[in-house]
């Protein structure tokens, strides 16, 4: 902008007139919508209208005949002192938004300026023309639109989700920059026509897209879906659209606006958690067993869908806690319930067999095994577990310890009878021939020597055979144990094993016991027979100890030895263990007793302990020898 000021007769009074010219367009100034400063050749200001000085803060009195860099140090730098220079120079020109501060009144914003020579009549260069406006307001617009601009592309990008819009009357789609990543395109200038880029749908999503979209501008509902696309390297991704209407005046839909996310990752993982969860709930019911989780500060439970059949519940809705252990059989309820209440206090691993109430009225043997996820505190937070239903296999196991007991009794039964038969068949034939011996024996010198030779021989054989039968007819069935009962049928076989092995037992036996069930004095003296052998065959000591005694709850048996122990017994009594420990094991654990075995480098104990209830109930009649 060039300014021509009133004819002057005197050129040294140039400055003076541009004053009076100042004064007379002051008016026009004071209502000017822009900033306007003028700048005499010093560069020192002689105007500076009220636009200006509300901009600034600065008053024009305070300025008047000072140059801008006293009032504006960060003209140095911002190209606007040389723009004032060229100005001089007789240069046009502008400057681009520039940020200012004023350090005596602490404002600040931003401007932008144009600058032109100002001339006289004589068209010479007397001063600058300044205009300034004030674009702080568009300035902190641009701003906040392009930090939003900015988040939203982070946004996007975090999310992996990209915006778009199609323009219904050009029929052109827009794509944001992670849009367009998304697709595997690079971006191009300007909107793209629709045909072009619904071109990434894949062939099979792209009717339902399209009617999905016809759909949202007919009606202006809001648009939401999930659909695959066809990247430009060939691989499918799937994304989650959702879109809104954008109506003119009359209520007709001009634009779609909307937002895709790339779901891939989560629908795979939805995928295999899927499959994840159908192999759970096939394992489940092929193991018959259910899974739960219980939030132990809410209570809110979490049920498997095998654990609800298994509870003849339909739905996690009809689950509930009270009900659950009224339908636990009453003599499991407690031992349950505390295991599940001391296992939560202290944080650590609980399990219980209990039996559950179904629909039916008939109970069912479930196993419970649980573990505690602890919080930050220490204190269990969650308890996450498994029931297990193991009726078929109790009652399989049931069946097998019945057969395993009758097996025990039909082969004591067996015993028995051998050694009657023994005793009663063998023995005496054997006695009928050693009477028969001595019959010819007796006659004997009138036989060859080698004759009497034989039959010395023959008797001596007939002897150690009878003696041997004796011993098995005992060993296999002690007559003292059905005639006189347990206490004597251990004396009576102590006192043998001592004369066969050698070995020095001590007895501890009470003088007098109330008899017992059969079983119970069987399993008991198998015990005896079991551990003495074991003694002599592994222990290696010359001593043991026979101990019995009966108080008013159990009925305990104690067989020790100072050997070397059995090697592969723990003290709790695990190990590998005979067929004949195993057996006697079995025998106890029928009648309700224990067996247990300590060893180590002092000797072995071999302990049995059977209820007074077990031994005390009738259990059969005593066999008869008719």
């Amino acid at each position: 902008m060039t300014t021509n000021l009133s004819d002057t007769t005197d050129p040294n009074n140039s400055i003076a007139d541009l004053r009076r010219a100042g004064e007379l367009n002051r008016q026009i100034l004071l209502s000017a919508q822009e900033g306007i400063a003028v700048l005499d050749r010093q560069l020192k200001y002689v105007l500076w209208n009220p636009y200006m000085e509300q901009m600034t803060g600065i008053k024009e009195s305070e300025l008047l005949g000072k140059h801008p860099l006293e009032l504006f140090p960060t003209m140095a730098d911002d190209g606007i002192f040389d723009a004032l220079q060229s100005a001089l120079a007789g240069e046009t020109g502008s400057s681009d938004d520039v940020y200012f501060t004023v350090p005596s009144t602490k404002r600040e914003g931003w401007c932008s300026n144009h600058f032109a020579p100002l001339r006289d009549a004589h068209g010479e260069i007397v001063g600058v023309v300044a205009t300034v406006r004030d674009v702080t307001q568009r300035k902190r617009t641009e701003t906040r639109l392009y930090k939003s601009e900015s988040l939203l592309a982070q946004a996007e990008q975090l999310a992996n989700m990209g915006s778009w819009e199609v323009d219904l009357q050009t029929q052109t789609l827009s794509w944001s920059a992670h849009y367009y990543r998304i697709v595997g395109w690079e971006p191009e200038p300007g909107p793209l026509s629709y045909c072009h880029g619904t071109g990434v749908i894949h062939p099979d999503d792209l009717e339902r897209a399209n009617r999905d979209m016809n759909h949202l501008i007919s009606t202006g509902q809001p648009l939401e879906n999930e659909m695959r696309i066809v990247r430009s390297d060939g691989t499918v991704r799937v994304l989650h659209s959702r879109a809104v209407a954008i109506m003119d005046d009359t209520g007709r839909t001009v634009r779609v606006q909307g937002m895709s996310q790339d779901v891939t990752e989560r629908k795979n993982e939805e995928e295999r958690l899927r499959k994840s969860e159908a192999l759970l709930s096939q394992a489940e019911e092929i193991a018959d067993f259910g899974s739960w989780e219980t939030d132990l500060k809410t209570g809110k439970s979490t049920l498997s869908k095998h654990l609800l059949q298994m509870f003849g519940l339909a739905s996690e809705k009809e689950w509930d806690r009270d009900a659950y252990w009224k339908r636990v059989h009453p003599q499991d309820r407690a031992r349950a319930r505390g295991l599940a209440k001391q296992g939560t206090i202290e944080c650590k691993p609980f399990e219980f067999k209990l039996r559950y109430q179904g629909a039916d009225g008939t109970y069912r043997t479930h196993f419970d095994r649980a573990i505690q996820i602890p919080g930050p505190d220490g204190k269990a937070e969650r308890s996450i577990g498994v029931s297990h239903d193991i009726t078929d296999q109790v009652r399989a196991e049931e069946e097998l310890r019945q057969l395993s007991a009758r097996l025990l009794r039909l082969q004591d039964e067996a015993r028995r009878q051998i050694a009657r038969d023994l005793h009663d068949g063998v023995s005496q034939h054997l006695l009928a021939i050693s009477l028969n011996l001595l019959q010819l024996a007796n006659s004997a010198e009138k036989l060859p020597k080698r004759a009497r030779k034989i039959l010395a021989d023959t008797r001596k054989d007939v002897r150690n055979l009878s003696k041997g039968i004796r011993s098995l007819s005992y060993l296999l069935h002690p007559p003292l144990l059905d005639e006189l009962g347990l206490v004597s049928a251990i004396e009576e076989y102590a006192k043998g094993f001592s004369k066969r092995s050698g070995i020095e037992v001590r007895l501890e036996l009470p003088s007098y016991t109330n008899r017992m069930p059969i079983e119970c004095e069987t399993a008991l003296f198998r015990i005896v027979q079991e551990a003495l052998g074991n003694m002599q065959r592994h222990s290696r000591t010359s001593t043991g100890a026979i101990r019995l005694r009966q108080d008013s709850n159990e009925v305990v048996l104690e067989i020790s030895d100072s050997g070397r122990g059995i090697a592969g017994i723990s003290q709790t009594g695990d190990g590998t263990l005979g067929v004949g420990i195993l057996g006697m094991r079995e025998r106890m654990r029928q009648l309700g007793g224990r067996l247990g075995i300590s060893s180590g480098d002092r000797g072995t104990t071999v302990r049995g302990v059977l209820p007074v209830r077990a031994a005390e109930s009738e259990v059969g009649e005593y066999p008869t020898d008719e």
